[in-house]
C-alpha cells in the first residue's frame, strides 16, 4: 500500500498565498504537509514557476485553479493530477445535500462536456 499523503488547503491564508506564495509554501512545508490545494495559476509559465517553488519546498500541487474551468482541467492534467474540481459543477448548484433525480441528471449532462474535453486533450 502506498503512503497516504495530505495536502493543506490554502484558503485559510485569506489570499496571502497569491500575494506571497514563497512565504506561504515555506510555512506549509515547515508544518509537515505533503502538498497544497487552492493555488491560483494564471498561465503555463506561472504553473512552471509555482510547481518549481512547491518542489523546492518538498510539496505537490493539488487541484490548482486556472483562469477558466477548462484551463483548470488542463493545468491539473499537466501536473499529473488525477482529478480537478470544476467550479461550475459544485454540489450546491445541483440540489445540495438532497438532490432530486432531475438535479443529478442535469449535473451529469453538464459534466459530459468536461469528459469530452479531457479525452480530446
Amino acid at each position: 500500500m502506498g503512503k497516504f499523503r495530505l495536502a493543506c488547503h490554502l484558503i485559510q491564508f485569506r489570499g496571502e498565498q497569491h500575494e506571497n506564495p514563497e512565504k506561504v509554501l515555506a510555512e506549509v512545508a515547515e508544518a509537515g504537509w505533503d502538498g497544497v490545494e487552492g493555488l491560483k495559476i494564471d498561465s503555463g509559465d506561472d504553473l512552471v514557476a509555482k510547481a518549481n517553488l512547491a518542489r523546492k519546498n518538498g510539496l505537490h500541487l493539488v487541484n490548482v485553479g486556472g483562469p477558466t474551468p477548462l484551463d483548470r482541467v488542463r493545468l491539473n492534467i499537466a501536473l499529473g493530477n488525477d482529478a480537478a474540481e470544476v467550479p461550475s459543477c459544485r454540489r450546491a448548484m445541483w440540489g445540495g445535500d438532497d438532490p432530486s433525480d432531475e438535479d443529478v441528471e442535469n449535473a451529469a449532462r453538464s459534466m459530459r462536456c468536461w469528459h469530452i474535453a479531457r479525452r480530446t486533450m
